[in-house]
C-alpha cells in the first residue's frame, strides 16, 4: 500500500475524497492509504467463499446473517480507521456508521484474501484493530497460492484460538455462524502454485 501524502487528513476529508476516487483507499488515523489492485485468484476466492457461505446458510435455514463484499467499508472508531475487508458477515441487523450506509461497525466474521504485499499487516496490526469490535468472533485469512486458510476464533475478550486448515479435501467449520464450507469449492477455478 502506498500513502497518498504525508499530511494528516480528517475523517471528513477522507470520506469526501473516497466518494469520488477511482480506486479504494483505507483510512488509518489521519493517513489515506491506496489499496493494491487484486489478482484473479484474490477475486475468485473472495467471490466463491461468499457464494458457498450463502448456500450453506440457506441449507442450514439461517436467514438472519447478512454478507458483505469488499465494496462495504468497516469503520473502526477505536483506531479511527476505515478498511475494506474482502468479506464480512453480520448476525442480525447491520450497525452503520451513519445514514449513508457505506460503513458497518458490527461484523461477527471478517475475511481477508492475503496478497503478499499486505499479509503481515493483515495478520498483525489490522487484526489487532479488528479485535476492538465487540461482535467480532472469527477471522479467516485465505492463501492465494495454496489450499490453506488461517482461522482465528475468539474465546474471550483477549483470547483467540488459531487453526490452520490445509488441503483440498478440508472443510472450514465456521464457529461464528454454525455452518461449514469446503475448501475445494472456495478454490474452484483458482490457479495454485502448490496443489
Amino acid at each position: 500500500m502506498v500513502s497518498t501524502a504525508s499530511r494528516r487528513y480528517t475523517v471528513d476529508d477522507y470520506l469526501r475524497q473516497e466518494a469520488i476516487a477511482a480506486t479504494k483507499h483505507e483510512y488509518r488515523d489521519g493517513e489515506i492509504i491506496e489499496m493494491p489492485g487484486g489478482t484473479a485468484n484474490h477475486s475468485l476466492i473472495a467471490l466463491y467463499f461468499a457464494l458457498y457461505l450463502k448456500q450453506a446458510l440457506i441449507a442450514a435455514n439461517i436467514s438472519t446473517v447478512k454478507l458483505f463484499n469488499s465494496d462495504m467499508q468497516l469503520w473502526l472508531p477505536e483506531s479511527n480507521s476505515f478498511t475494506y475487508p474482502d468479506g464480512m458477515a453480520v448476525k442480525g441487523d447491520p450497525a452503520y456508521r451513519d445514514d449513508s450506509q457505506t460503513a458497518i461497525t458490527n461484523p461477527c466474521l471478517i475475511v481477508e484474501v492475503l496478497p503478499d504485499s499486505t499479509a503481515a499487516y493483515d495478520r498483525g496490526e489490522k487484526f489487532q484493530k479488528y479485535g476492538a469490535i465487540a461482535e467480532f468472533e472469527e477471522y479467516l485469512l485465505f492463501d492465494q497460492n495454496q489450499y490453506r486458510v488461517e482461522q482465528f476464533c475468539r474465546q474471550s475478550e483477549d483470547e483467540w484460538v488459531y487453526r490452520a486448515i490445509a488441503g483440498k479435501d478440508a472443510k472450514i467449520q465456521l464457529r461464528s455462524l454454525g455452518v461449514e464450507v469446503a475448501i475445494a469449492d472456495i478454490y474452484e477455478d483458482v490457479s495454485l502454485k502448490e496443489n
